[in-house]
């Protein structure tokens, strides 16, 4: 028997262990609330620093698309108006990379799926979480005034990925 882990939630730790998994040879299934396209057209949700850590993950991992020195953060400047102002400059050993999740986490799930990785794109509850390990391959349907809407892009409106209770990416 084939050893398949499911992983709800596509945000940096589960894209991560999926690949890390995925790269070890197990089989993943990785259910998101959103399909890459609807994170790179949406609004910004959040930019992050990338550090030591998670950019040797990414290294590791072979998803370091971002490992360029025009791209690196060498230095962090603090000021704070007053009088005096305050003024704290630190110079980064290693160099931080700040990065749009609205590229990231689509990138992330392109590498996922270009390598076999199973995406469904379906709105999973902690209730779903039982049935899901039970051998469910479905996460329960969820009303479509229930699910977050999301900005518009081309050819879309908010929401739009609510019509069905899951679709699969591979």
């Amino acid at each position: 028997m084939t050893t398949t882990i499911g992983i709800v939630g596509a945000g940096i730790a589960g894209l991560h262990l999926a690949l890390y998994l995925q790269k070890h040879g197990i089989g993943v299934t990785l259910y998101s609330d959103r399909a890459a396209e609807e994170l790179s057209s949406g609004k910004l949700p959040s930019s992050v620093a990338l550090m030591g850590a998670t950019l040797g993950r990414d290294g590791e991992l072979g998803t370091n698309h971002w490992e360029r020195p025009e791209l690196g953060t060498f230095a962090v400047d603090i000021r704070v108006a007053g009088d005096p102002p305050l003024v704290l400059h630190g110079a980064l050993t290693q160099p931080f990379l700040f990065i749009d999740m609205r590229v990231y986490l689509p990138t992330l799930m392109k590498d996922f799926t270009s390598r076999g990785g199973k995406l469904v794109v379906a709105r999973c509850t902690a209730a779903d979480v039982g049935r899901l390990a039970a051998g469910s391959r479905r996460c329960s349907r969820v009303s479509r005034s229930a699910l977050p809407t999301s900005s518009p892009s081309a050819g879309s409106s908010p929401g739009s990925f609510a019509g069905s209770a899951s679709r699969t990416h591979s």
